[in-house]
């Protein structure tokens, strides 16, 4: 099985501007085990329409020998790869990592208000030195480990689990705080449930997307 990972690669887009086609094989050992091997990692700058796409996959079989093993390609959900992958005349199979982030980024719909009331109090302690200080002397104050809070990353659902995280860890710290110097902001008993079952509720898939992210940065590395 030939699996492409799509990563138009935000560190590769950052530095020059190119997409980033890791291309690795999947095969099973005589023990039926699972092995992965990078076989080349292109820089595709092609329009990535439907037919291009088409013909850069049948490139790369050739050139590696594999058309003739090669039964399913793996790849994210957007819909010219897909269809690319169709028009080879192989199965397509969702990248798993891919397929869990569309599913989590749905379940952080109905927490929206909550989590705009998370990233005003995260906005204020990191714009303010001032209150970065109050923060940190009330952490002491507390006898409790100096942590900084943690933003977000938009269409990064573990970034949002690790932003709650950290609150939670700092929650003493950041309650007394706020109820000294940034009322308006300071969160009810109600808000901190919902904190605490959202990220317990997204830490459950937080060790498959850890274990699969690893696997991926390694093959991209």
């Amino acid at each position: 099985m030939f699996a492409k990972g799509q990563y138009p690669s935000e560190r590769s887009k950052m530095s020059n501007s190119k997409n980033l086609f890791p291309c690795l094989t999947h095969t099973a050992s005589d023990e039926t085990k699972l092995k992965y091997n990078l076989i080349e990692c292109v820089a595709y700058n092609e329009r990535q329409k439907d037919d291009n796409l088409t013909a850069f996959l049948h490139d790369i079989m050739a050139e590696w020998n594999t058309a003739g093993y090669t039964t399913a390609i793996a790849s994210d959900n957007a819909e010219n790869i897909t269809a690319a992958i169709r028009d080879t005349g192989r199965w397509h199979i969702p990248c798993f990592t891919h397929s869990i982030n569309l599913v989590m980024q749905g379940a952080l719909t109905p927490l929206f208000e909550m989590l705009v009331k998370v990233k005003s109090i995260v906005e204020i302690f990191k714009r303010s030195s001032h209150d970065q200080h109050k923060l940190r002397e009330m952490q002491k104050q507390l006898n409790l480990g100096e942590l900084k809070l943690k933003h977000d990353v938009p269409k990064r659902w573990n970034s949002t689990y690790d932003m709650l995280q950290r609150l939670l860890s700092a929650k003493d710290a950041v309650i007394a705080t706020t109820a000294v110097m940034r009322q308006e902001l300071a969160l009810n008993y109600d808000d901190w449930g919902v904190i605490e079952g959202a990220a317990a509720f997204f830490k459950t898939f937080l060790r498959h997307h850890r274990r699969n992210k690893c696997r991926e940065e390694c093959f991209a590395g």
